[in-house]
């Protein structure tokens, strides 16, 4: 075993690099001059061939070598180009703004759910109960707003009306929950707020006859492993709507969409329930 110093250790490491160095130097210089041969003869059979160089493209633009006798034949991508005829609208971006085609869509931000029932007013039910067709559905009246998926119409005020009373023909429903469902017994209120909105569709005009009355909801609690909690109050807002059109509409509620209900008589009936429950807001169709 040869020991060495500190500075022998560098001086042969100093040397060991200098050898690498001068090994890569002397690798690079062959590699050149190998690619040099190999230009010097690719220049000299071109010299015989009698090639010449032009831009073809075979799917992108590139060099091709022919010699007159044997072409190369050009291969192109296909090309489409769209083509659009109607009315514009600008588009903004980052740098500014471009004209693009104009796309009649929009969603519609229906107003959020209170938290508590006691947050409800009057004015905040009535932006928040719309009644909505389809786009192909002929309603003579301009909608109150539409986009893609159809027309809203807001129903208008016509009355408050202080009069008690209680709706009993929703007795029987029930609304589910996880653990346990509501079997309702009756609807109860101390006034209530008339709305209509009469509308021409297909030649003929319906009413619509909407009621939101601020009450309380009487019902049983029903827990599916057994056990019934009986006579059960919560305030609650009752929203009834009526009409004779049979075709296709529907009522949306603030987020919700709900049918048109069931045919009693000759009028479709539908009942949402807004009522508190266990501090929290619920909203069920009836």
């Amino acid at each position: 075993m040869i020991e060495m110093t500190i500075d022998d250790t560098i001086a042969y490491i100093d040397s060991k690099i200098s050898e690498l160095i001068s090994k890569m130097i002397n690798a690079r210089t062959k590699h050149i001059d190998a690619i040099n041969q190999i230009l010097t003869k690719i220049q000299s059979i071109q010299s015989q061939a009698n090639l010449s160089y032009r831009q073809g493209r075979t799917y992108d633009l590139m060099a091709k070598v022919e010699n007159g006798i044997n072409q190369q034949f050009d291969i192109e991508k296909p090309r489409f180009q769209l083509s659009y005829a109607g009315g514009k609208m600008p588009m903004s971006y980052d740098s500014g703004t471009i004209e693009v085609p104009s796309v009649p869509f929009f969603v519609y931000d229906m107003p959020k759910i209170p938290n508590t029932i006691h947050e409800l007013t009057l004015e905040t039910l009535r932006k928040a109960v719309l009644i909505f067709f389809p786009a192909d559905v002929n309603v003579v009246e301009e909608p109150d707003i539409e986009n893609s998926f159809g027309k809203y119409y807001v129903p208008q005020l016509l009355a408050h009306v202080p009069l008690s009373g209680e709706i009993t023909t929703i007795s029987g429903k029930t609304i589910a929950w996880l653990e346990a469902y509501l079997t309702v017994d009756k609807h109860t209120h101390e006034e209530y707020y008339l709305l209509q909105k009469n509308l021409h569709i297909d030649g003929e005009e319906y009413a619509w006859t909407v009621n939101m009355m601020f009450g309380k909801l009487h019902y049983d609690i029903n827990y599916y492993g057994g056990g019934t909690i009986s006579d059960q109050v919560a305030d609650a807002i009752l929203i009834s709507f009526a009409t004779k059109y049979d075709g296709n509409v529907f009522y949306r509620v603030f987020n919700k969409s709900f049918d048109k209900g069931e045919l009693i008589a000759d009028k479709y009936f539908k009942f949402i329930v807004i009522m508190d429950f266990g501090g929290s807001i619920r909203m069920e169709g009836l």
